[in-house]
């Protein structure tokens, strides 16, 4: 069992276990780029795919989500008010595929929190994107 007098048991890929005595302030820093994992019934298990804790997980992602959301609304519209703007034809195209990806970006955020469903898969996205590019990265570092 992984939760034991309010105590959580998570690890992240390929470190060893580490036990986190409040949930509430795990759950509450949690961020699907972090790689953390759950101790559940099964093992370890994604956090939103927990058995008790998965809901609220979602919760509080869904609630980062939408400040930030926010924050890349305002800036959107900064950046479209630049295309109406008097500049140069270079600012004017940047501006414009600025606001393009951030619309893009905004779009992904909310459709991301829509449902619990999409939230677990965007947590598995992200995770297994994160665990791909370490292994990949360390071969390609010479490159850079």
């Amino acid at each position: 069992m992984a939760i034991r007098e309010n105590i959580v048991i998570v690890k992240k890929y390929g470190l060893h276990p580490k036990y986190v005595e409040c949930e509430e302030e795990f759950v509450k820093n949690w961020r699907p780029l972090d790689g953390w994992t759950i101790q559940d019934h099964d093992g370890f298990v994604l956090p939103t795919h927990h058995s008790k804790l998965g809901v609220e997980f979602y919760k509080s992602y869904k609630k980062t989500i939408l400040r930030g959301f926010l924050y890349v609304f305002a800036v959107t519209c900064l950046v479209a008010c630049i295309c109406f703007y008097k500049t140069s034809f270079h600012t004017t195209q940047l501006a414009l595929f600025s606001s393009l990806l951030l619309t893009y970006v905004l779009g992904e955020m909310l459709l991301s929190t829509k449902t619990y469903k999409s939230c677990k898969q965007k947590t598995e996205f992200l995770y297994n994107t994160t665990q791909v590019f370490k292994i990949r990265f360390l071969f390609f570092a010479p490159v850079f």
